[in-house]
């Protein structure tokens, strides 16, 4: 019987392309492959590498590409609270751009406070901006990770980010190849290279295989068993209620240099490593945390700043602005005799600062409809 493989169209594939013009760009935690893990090797040995059989999107109606392109913002903190304040950790978290209707509070503060428009500031702006990530599905055709745990559906998937995700959909600029790369009979495997380099991997000499290749039989039994999932159904759930005011105040946290709190954040996002609190407690003791790996990038994008670049400079000149426009609200202090010492002044609440976003946001919403 055959297989219902959906073949996409090289020119409206090509014309999705230039419509997003230089715009830039994970579900089941199963079915997830850490092809980032692939170790480094010299470019000529293909055996040092992962190669992947990229696989249409379920969706028919994604005519885009093989691909569900995704936006996220990264939250970096001291530390965790309760565990060694020492090792940096990072939140990802889903900005609200991934919702046409919303405008993203983060992304609608920065713009409001003239970020962009401060030399100072800019690389802050970057940092906390919405980054892009290409959700894909694939068949692991070599393992050069060396998974020993391999889910019983061979179908996976990854995110792809920076250079590695415009390697893989540049090969839509070569307008002599007529197949899709993930044709059924016409395919193209791609292999993906890792070598050091200043942000984390280089994926330099990743590339498609010039041969095509159609899938075998155990690949199209696979498919037949499995189906071919809507990428969309592991797309990231909208923030609503509480974990929308849980991303407003880790905004917060991250900014002000404060570790995050597993007991107040952890039931909504958490950093890599750490699990859900039980019982309304935070799980501090049981859990080694590991700075988590950056998004897949060779180097740091036009929208997008070093995991710690810029850090430790431009954090007191975030922390002075973020100042500044709390004390706008803030009571009058009544003054004291001289002999009297002046008390420690107290930081405002982070949810002072969460309701000043929801506003900027609400009315950028209002601007945006109106």
């Amino acid at each position: 019987m055959a297989l219902n493989i959906p073949r996409l169209d090289m020119t409206k594939l090509r014309e999705a392309a230039a419509a997003a013009g230089n715009r830039k760009s994970s579900g089941n935690a199963e079915g997830y492959y850490p092809f980032t893990k692939t170790p480094h090797g010299p470019l000529p040995d293909k055996s040092a590498r992962t190669i992947l059989r990229f696989l249409p999107d379920g969706n028919p109606a994604n005519t885009k590409g093989w691909w569900s392109e995704q936006w996220h913002h990264r939250l970096e903190f001291v530390g965790i609270v309760g565990q060694d304040l020492s090792k940096k950790c990072e939140v990802k978290i889903p900005s609200l751009f991934n919702f046409n209707e919303e405008v993203d509070p983060i992304m609608a503060y920065i713009n409001e406070e003239g970020w962009w428009k401060d030399e100072q500031l800019k690389e802050v702006a970057r940092k906390y901006w919405k980054k892009s990530s290409l959700l894909m599905q694939f068949f692991v055709v070599r393992d050069g990770v060396g998974e020993q745990n391999k889910p019983e559906n061979p179908i996976r998937r990854a995110t792809f980010s920076g250079k590695v995700a415009d390697m893989v959909r540049g090969i839509l600029s070569n307008s002599g190849l007529e197949y899709s790369p993930t044709d059924p009979d016409h395919g193209r495997d791609f292999f993906v290279f890792t070598a050091k380099g200043s942000f984390g991997n280089d994926y330099n000499g990743s590339q498609y295989d010039l041969s095509e290749r159609p899938l075998n039989a155990e690949e199209l039994a696979a498919i037949e068993k499995h189906g071919l999932p809507n990428l969309s159904s592991f797309a990231p759930k909208r923030p609503e209620g509480k974990a929308a005011e849980a991303i407003m105040e880790m905004f917060v946290a991250s900014l002000n240099q404060e570790p995050y709190d597993p007991e107040r954040w952890g039931k909504f996002y958490r950093p890599f490593g750490v699990q859900a609190p039980k019982s309304g407690q935070a799980e501090t003791t049981s859990v080694q945390v590991k700075t988590p790996e950056p998004v897949v990038q060779s180097e740091p994008e036009a929208d997008e700043a070093p995991f710690d670049g810029g850090t430790q400079v431009a954090t007191s000149a975030v922390r002075s602005s973020l100042d500044a426009l709390k004390a706008r609200t803030a009571p009058k202090v009544e003054e004291v005799a001289e002999s009297t010492p002046a008390p420690e002044a107290k930081k405002p609440p982070s949810k002072d600062m969460a309701a000043l976003m929801a506003e900027i946001a609400a009315k950028a919403n209002a601007k945006k409809n109106g």
